[in-house]
């Protein structure tokens, strides 16, 4: 496996209160991983582009309130 792309919804309230989690758990895992807080729908096109471009196998999206159709939908 190459990695994991992960994106994280900058006004989760999870994401909020534990700024540095997911960054602790991929240290925990030993997974190699890139993290991307878009403040903008917008900006999900480009790190989706960033993401298949260090061949990242997994997707992982962190937020709610439909946070992951939102991602999946501009990926």
């Amino acid at each position: 496996m190459s990695g994991i792309g992960v994106v994280l919804n900058p006004k989760s309230g999870h994401n909020l209160r534990i700024l540095d989690a997911p960054f602790v758990l991929s240290r925990r895992l030993a997974i190699t991983a890139s993290f991307a807080r878009p403040v903008r729908i917008e900006e999900l096109y480009r790190i989706a582009e960033d993401f298949r471009r260090v061949d990242n196998d997994v997707l992982a999206i962190s937020g709610g309130d439909g946070y992951g159709h939102v991602t999946l939908t501009s990926s």
